[in-house]
């Protein structure tokens, strides 16, 4: 589901910019999209209410990350509006103007990218830092478990 539309609360707000500024420390020439995906009544169906999805593009070309922009969804057990809601897994996928090119898949302590080039070693670090950050943010401490 679009971040934007989890913005009823200064909180989601909050993370959500937080999450934006995560992936801008570390890649500096991305900005984000927080309306990924369209609205279309007949692709409703295929909107995931327990996640929240943002893209963020690349001026061209990303030489490291091997993209345009990275399309990520941060997934949860339950709508994430709700205080039962934890962080479950993020996915990440690398797109050209065309097609995808690159796809991890991240549980709490696994990272999986695989596809036509993924990115170069040093964007994977990236992206994992990124992700580790945001489960701490969701309450996720050492991608291990929810924090006490």
């Amino acid at each position: 589901m679009n971040a934007t539309d989890h913005t009823e609360t200064y909180e989601m707000l909050s993370k959500i910019s937080r999450i934006v500024s995560l992936f801008k420390e570390q890649f500096l020439d991305a900005y984000p999209d927080l309306s990924p995906w369209i609205y279309d009544p007949a692709l409703r169906y295929l909107i995931d209410p327990h996640s929240i999805d943002l893209c963020f593009h690349s001026p061209g070309w990303h030489p490291t990350c091997h993209s345009h922009c990275v399309l990520t969804q941060i997934r949860f057990s339950a709508n994430p509006k709700s205080d039962d809601a934890h962080i479950i897994g993020i996915e990440s996928m690398g797109y050209t103007y065309t097609e995808p090119y690159w796809r991890c898949c991240s549980t709490t302590d696994e990272w999986d990218f695989d596809g036509k080039s993924p990115p170069t070693l040093m964007a994977r670090k990236k992206l994992e830092q990124f992700f580790g950050d945001v489960y701490a943010l969701f309450g996720y401490s050492d991608n291990a478990g929810p924090s006490p």
